[in-house]
């Protein structure tokens, strides 16, 4: 294997693993959501408060479930959309390692 097939070999890593910690942030982001939309259930006829910047802004209850809603689903979009990366990343990565361990056999059996 040649520096350049490494560099790009170490490249399809790298990306691979920023996918990973992407889709696993964003996961995080819609867990606490969930945590957040839990808590909102059981917050019955008390006032509520959102944090915007370093200010906390009085909301309707409605109001904030259906914006956490929607956060929750532009999360799913792009979680998925990540895993779709992920995978064609996966194949690219195992390709990579195919075409590598190819080499190294034929290698040897030249050197053979």
């Amino acid at each position: 294997m040649d520096q350049q097939e490494q560099q790009q070999f170490m490249q399809l890593q790298q990306q691979l693993q920023t996918v990973m910690m992407q889709k696993e942030q964003l996961k995080t982001r819609k867990q606490e959501i969930g945590n957040a939309l839990d808590e909102l259930e059981d917050a019955e006829d008390e006032e509520l408060y959102r944090s915007v910047g370093m200010l906390l802004i009085s909301q309707d209850q409605d109001d904030l479930e259906e914006e956490l809603n929607d956060e929750v689903e532009s999360l799913d979009m792009k979680i998925q959309s990540l895993e779709r990366k992920e995978n064609q990343l996966k194949e690219k990565v195992q390709d990579a390692q195919n075409q590598i361990a190819q080499g190294g056999l034929d290698g040897d059996d030249v050197a053979g």
